[in-house]
């Protein structure tokens, strides 16, 4: 146990110490032709839009371990797909680039097994129907959110047909948590990619991010109540 905790710490460290060197280097190697924010000093919105992303996740997997390590692995893997070569990315070197956000990606693996281990310890307090419902409202308000923002504040093409897609598969989920869960995947992560590297305004693309992120995290949450549910843990 006390080993655990040691390496939980030394994960968690690594998250805070990769967070901090990518708004260092987004500072020093900023990219004049990206403008992240409209109302804010361009290099200080560039170093605002990586390195607060990274802290989001950070923080959010501190707080859930097993959603917020795979939404570390998605993004992660997403972020070195686009590459450090793409016209909306800080001026980082290759080698730099691929080492820190492959740190993260290892770190985010290792973050996942200790939540696995963590949680077939706690045979007496199992996934249930609470911890299920607690996902469908969060996603059900996502989706309301989404609708909301890209219909009347931002109105956006990609944000209803996202909203469509997702509830579709949320209510397949809903049936079929299993096969819901991958479609919202299939859904949700490209989508995450699609906006990341567009030339939309930050303002537009932040909340997109909060609510695909969520979308995400609701995928892999049904696919793992369902293995649980499998292996006699009711979850509702």
């Amino acid at each position: 146990m006390i080993k655990s905790k040691k390496t939980l710490w030394i994960v968690r460290s690594c998250f805070i110490v990769i967070t901090i060197t990518v708004f260092v280097l987004s500072y020093y190697y900023y990219a004049p032709i990206y403008y992240p924010f409209s109302f804010l000093d361009q290099k200080w919105g560039q170093v605002l839009l990586y390195g607060g992303i990274l802290l989001g996740i950070t923080i959010f997997t501190w707080i859930f371990p097993f959603p917020g390590s795979l939404i570390a692995i998605t993004y992660s893997i997403i972020i070195m797909v686009v590459g450090p070569s793409g016209t909306r990315s800080p001026l980082i070197p290759s080698a730099i680039y691929y080492l820190i956000y492959g740190l993260f990606f290892v770190a985010a693996i290792a973050y996942l097994v200790i939540g696995l281990k963590q949680e077939s310890t706690r045979v007496k307090h199992p996934p249930n129907k609470k911890i299920l419902w607690t996902v469908r409202i969060i996603t059900i308000a996502a989706l309301a959110v989404l609708i909301v923002v890209y219909t009347i504040i931002y109105p956006e093409w990609w944000g209803i047909v996202i909203f469509v897609l997702t509830f579709l598969t949320f209510g397949i989920a809903w049936l079929w948590p299993t096969a819901g869960g991958f479609l919202m995947l299939l859904v949700d992560i490209p989508a995450f990619y699609n906006l990341y590297d567009s030339n939309y305004d930050f303002q537009i693309k932040l909340p997109a991010y909060i609510l695909f992120l969520i979308f995400i995290a609701s995928g892999f949450m049904h696919i793992a109540i369902s293995i649980w549910k499998r292996r006699g843990h009711p979850a509702g």
